[in-house]
């Protein structure tokens, strides 16, 4: 969380940022992993807690909003599993993919860096 909070860091003077917590990706009753045990909240209201766990575990300093256990955010924008858009003069000037299994943040640094 390092490199994000980074970017907030340098161009959070001319540019908001929000994080929007989704499905958990590896829930352990659903697809488990190594790593964290987080089991897949069935209510918002533990969805809320799971991220809140999640930003004092890993110190991700961008504020947060909750894609409810409707999943609206998830089918609407497909993020999944992990995504940075940025959104210009209300148009998607960005929206981010991981490749070869890592997400690099220099397209969006270029965008920040040029606005």
């Amino acid at each position: 969380m390092p490199v994000l909070n980074d970017m907030r860091e340098r161009h959070g003077d001319k540019a908001a940022f929000l994080c929007v917590y989704i499905r958990e990706a590896h829930a352990s009753d659903v697809w488990p992993i190594d790593g964290p045990q987080v089991k897949e909240p069935t209510t918002d209201a533990e969805r809320a807690q799971v991220c809140a766990e999640f930003q004092r575990a890993t110190g991700f300093a961008w504020p947060c909003a909750i894609d409810g256990v409707e999943d609206r955010f998830l089918k609407a924008f497909s993020p999944w599993p992990f995504r940075l858009y940025v959104l210009r003069g209300g148009q998607l000037a960005l929206k981010s993919a991981p490749e070869e299994g890592t997400h690099s943040t220099d397209a969006v640094e270029a965008i920040l860096r040029a606005a």
